[in-house]
């Protein structure tokens, strides 16, 4: 419910704080002492742990479910965790049946499927965001296309904000995967797409 949320206030009973939704008042509640100016929702997020590489693949085809043209996906994590195997295992899921090559030189690789445009970026090289400033990627960056973009870190400076960002850190039983959805990627389709696929 609070992930949906547009309009928080808060309410009072007896002194103690109850969040509403809207402007409707809470059950049971007396009062409605003070209202809260408009913010955004908020991001949420899941976590995935993947055991082994058949995991990871399963991932990416879990992704292929709710990523749709326009929308930009961020990988962040340390080096071999794992972010290269996913890009390629979700592109195989959209339709690319070629060689999936690592950006780390070129910066990016577009694909031009059936299913739409994409184009992967890795920003490892990038020393600061100037440098990733200078490069002229932001028009590449447009409601056509579906961004995969490694080590956004190196981009701060201009990349927005990410639709669905995926961080990795390592754990005793692989990887662990934290997806933090934005607004445009509803958390249920997530959840349903990773239970379906018994991540």
């Amino acid at each position: 419910m609070t992930g949906q949320a547009r309009w928080q206030t808060v309410a009072t009973r007896n002194g103690t704080s109850i969040p509403l939704i809207g402007l409707r008042q809470a059950p049971d509640c007396d009062c409605i002492q003070s209202v809260s100016a408009l913010v955004p929702p908020p991001s949420v997020s899941l976590p995935c742990v993947l055991a082994d590489p058949a995991a990871t693949d399963a991932l990416g085809q879990a992704l292929a479910q709710i990523v749709r043209p326009g929308l930009l996906v961020t990988l962040e994590g340390p080096l071999g965790s794992g972010k290269t195997h996913l890009v390629r295992s979700l592109l195989r899921a959209l339709g690319h049946a070629g060689r999936v090559k690592s950006p780390t030189y070129t910066v990016m690789e577009p694909y031009l499927l059936s299913w739409g445009a994409v184009t992967h970026f890795d920003f490892y090289r990038f020393a600061d965001g100037q440098e990733a400033d200078d490069a002229g990627l932001r028009e590449e960056f447009n409601a056509h296309t579906l961004c995969l973009v490694e080590w956004p870190s190196r981009a701060t400076r201009w990349l927005p904000p990410a639709d669905l960002a995926l961080t990795w850190q390592p754990v005793a039983a692989g990887r662990l995967v934290e997806c933090r959805c934005g607004p445009a990627i509803p958390l249920a389709a997530l959840r349903q797409a990773l239970q379906e696929l018994g991540l």
